[in-house]
């Protein structure tokens, strides 16, 4: 088992210590530090002179507005999944039944 350590992570140019549990908790810390990196590199490029609090306000809609689709397409995978269950489970009981 791992033990909790301090990690330093830099976003959009600012270091921040960090504590985590584990090497894969690191490892997803580090991934999403990079992926906010990216998309504030994007978003410097795209509208240059815009103050940095508008280029981090762009990043975490980004952000969230990709999460909020994740979250959309599970839910629907989710319903789909429960509508195979029903129809398995009932394909399952017409065989029973014969």
């Amino acid at each position: 088992m791992d033990q909790e350590r301090s990690i330093t992570v830099k976003i959009a140019g600012t270091e921040y210590c960090l504590k985590v549990k584990s090497a894969e908790e690191e490892e997803l810390y580090r991934l999403a530090a990079d992926s906010v990196n990216k998309r504030v590199q994007t978003y410097q490029q795209r509208f240059l002179g815009k103050p940095e609090t508008d280029i981090i306000a762009f990043t975490a809609f980004s952000v969230c507005l990709s999460n909020v689709k994740s979250v959309r397409a599970m839910e629907a995978m989710n319903k789909e999944i429960e509508k195979l269950h029903g129809e398995i489970e009932s394909y399952l009981g017409n065989i029973e039944e014969k």
